[in-house]
């Protein structure tokens, strides 16, 4: 129970990690310091770090809420990470924080000399991108471009380039996107882009100007499952060290992090905490969001209905598991080439195995949350291939259905979902099948004219959601 163990801090763990003041000062700067940064960017860098020292501490932002600041500020910014293997637990304490503030100090920080790097781990929707790929126009995205303490993470980070840029004494900086967003650099380099565009009065042309001087956005491909934190993480931290740990995360024993070589200036010697540094992480990216995190969406929309509530408990289920290795095989396998010395049946089976692994407790609601950005990104282009080679993508189709049924109030995790008005509104149409799934793939802002146009897909999905229907 809470309360039992004393509560983490450096004197409390004795000398497995050095307090603050003997920490190296900040060098990375990091957005969105949640579950899955703690776990994967900051273990790889405390990894590097322990190879290669180096002046590479991390400042945190928590851009929206405070629980990571209330969590980590009394604890000096230690953390433990619980390594769930199929087995059994083993928790590690890390230190690679020097402070954790609000977002509204990011514009401060990026103008930090010594910061030459900013990583970000701020979920698909937090890019707010519009339908046409560039920046949405909302009243939050206006206010973050008329002036006073940015709301959104572009506009956090865009004001704090803007502000570097200003003192003139920073130099270069390298901009790290750690998320599920396919070529994430490209993208973000865009959405940063986009805002110096729209800034009024000419205002972001001499930053767009410095960008293209003295800022990269290399791609990336990261993987490690990192589910919400839990109250069983904690107690598995009191179990184990015999701490209080308000910031415990856990994540399985696996962890991956592809990172393209384009720097603006000095990095951490991150090939030696495990990252691989590659030329192009095209085909990386793609392996991982057409296999992983597809078959993850396949799991929540298919398996939680079934009253599965974890990745583990969906692949139990044998009718979900035969319709997702078909899901693998049949629509999304032939649509990933091999990265350079990966073979995509073992890595199929290598997924499949870290999936079933019991003790991790990979959360379905935390995958099936946001479903029309995270289909947008890892499924519907695998489909589309497929329609133009002349395939059916049916297992796709079933997926989608299952989505639609998820939307729609079905049994499984619970609708969290910003399109969920108007998707919900589409499916909702009167008729069988046949006028609900045009309905469905009808909403273009989300599917795109190709599938709301190809009748194939609007039959498959129509099949999908009969199928559904009947049990």
């Amino acid at each position: 129970m809470p309360g039992t163990a004393p509560r983490l801090t450096p004197s409390t763990v004795g000398a497995t990690r050095p307090p603050l003041d003997e920490r190296p000062p900040v060098g990375i700067v990091h957005l969105g310091i949640g579950a899955f940064a703690r776990a994967h960017q900051a273990v790889h860098t405390v990894r590097a770090l322990e190879a290669e020292p180096g002046p590479w501490g991390i400042c945190g932002i928590a851009p929206h809420r405070r629980a990571a600041i209330e969590a980590l500020g009394p604890q000096g910014g230690l953390y433990t990470v619980v390594e769930r293997g199929p087995e059994d637990d083993r928790a590690e304490v890390f230190a690679p924080l020097r402070e954790v503030v609000p977002g509204g100090e990011t514009p401060t920080r990026l103008a930090d000399p010594q910061v030459h790097v900013v990583t970000l781990t701020i979920t698909e929707r937090g890019y707010a991108r519009g339908p046409g790929g560039g920046l949405v126009d909302d009243d939050t995205m206006r206010a973050d471009l008329a002036g006073g303490s940015p709301r959104t993470a572009i506009g956090m980070l865009a004001r704090g380039l803007q502000n570097r840029m200003a003192g003139g004494q920073a130099g270069g900086i390298t901009v790290i996107s750690c998320d599920n967003v396919p070529r994430n650099g490209k993208v973000l380099r865009r959405l940063v882009h986009d805002f110096c565009d729209r800034l009024p009065g000419g205002e972001g042309a001499p930053l767009a100007a410095w960008l293209e001087a003295h800022a990269r956005f290399p791609c990336t491909m990261v993987d490690r499952v990192v589910p919400t934190p839990s109250d069983e993480d904690r107690e598995a931290v009191r179990r184990l060290l015999g701490v209080d740990d308000h910031a415990a995360v856990a994540g399985e024993p696996f962890s991956q992090w592809v990172l393209e070589d384009d720097f603006a200036g000095p990095r951490p010697a991150w090939e030696r905490g495990g990252v691989e540094i590659v030329a192009d992480s095209a085909p990386w990216e793609l392996l991982k969001l057409r296999l992983l995190n597809a078959s993850h969406c396949g799991l929540a929309y298919l398996g939680g209905p079934h009253g599965a509530t974890t990745v583990a408990e969906a692949l139990r289920d044998d009718g979900v598991a035969q319709d997702v290795r078909r899901l693998l095989d049949e629509d999304l396998a032939p649509t990933v080439p091999p990265p350079p010395g990966v073979d995509v049946a073992a890595y199929i089976e290598t997924m499949l195995a870290r999936f079933a692994n019991p003790r991790l407790g990979h959360p379905l609601q935390q995958i099936a949350t946001d479903g029309s950005e995270k289909l947008a990104a890892r499924m519907f282009p695998a489909a589309r291939e497929r329609l133009r080679a002349g395939a059916e993508p049916r297992w796709i189709a079933l997926v989608v259905a299952a989505w639609g049924r998820h939307l729609a109030g079905g049994p499984g995790p619970e609708v969290r979902d910003p399109r969920a008005d108007v998707l919900r509104a589409a499916l909702a149409t009167p008729g069988g099948p046949q006028r609900r799934a045009a309905a469905f793939l009808g909403v273009r802002d989300v599917f795109g004219d190709e599938l709301a146009e190809s009748a194939v897909f609007r039959d498959l999905v129509a099949e999908g959601m009969a199928r559904l229907e009947g049990g």
